[in-house]
């Protein structure tokens, strides 16, 4: 029986650190491919240059790589808004679900210490609908004005 592409010749463990494996596989010996050294999107962290190190701006919020982080699902990938980080840090605990970070300034990346605080999410859209309309048009809107 001949040998097929796919036939697994070698394994060895990913460079990332992770502890996983690698299968190295005949096709890989082609003089087109290159062996690999980490499983598929583990060499993003640290080694792309497109990686840079773990912080994004999304909607005008800083968000900082921690997926072992309890609230580590914004983004859905592990990571968490800088400006809870640095609250978190500061309080020396995590916040719960109903606790949420304000920007006294209004400025989304703006996450000095001191234009932040904590409140609950109740407390923090009542702040933000202040002055606000309550008044409604035939379908259903909120009206501008008085």
């Amino acid at each position: 029986m001949g040998k097929k592409d796919n036939d697994i010749i070698n394994s060895k463990f990913c460079k990332c650190g992770c502890g996983k494996i690698i299968y190295v596989r005949r096709w890989h010996l082609s003089p087109s491919k290159s062996i690999p050294q980490y499983l598929r999107g583990h060499a993003q962290k640290g080694n792309k240059r497109g990686w840079k190190g773990g912080k994004i701006k999304c909607n005008g919020y800083w968000y900082i790589y921690k997926p072992k982080h309890p609230n580590a699902n914004a983004m859905g990938s592990g990571y968490v808004k800088q400006a809870r980080l640095l609250i978190e840090k500061k309080l020396k605990r995590f916040l719960n679900k109903k606790e949420v970070v304000h920007h006294i300034n209004g400025k989304r990346d703006d996450d000095r210490i001191e234009n932040l605080t904590v409140m609950t999410n109740k407390e923090h859209l009542s702040l933000h609908h202040k002055g606000r309309s309550k008044r409604r048009d035939s379908l259903g809107r909120f009206t501008k004005g008085e």
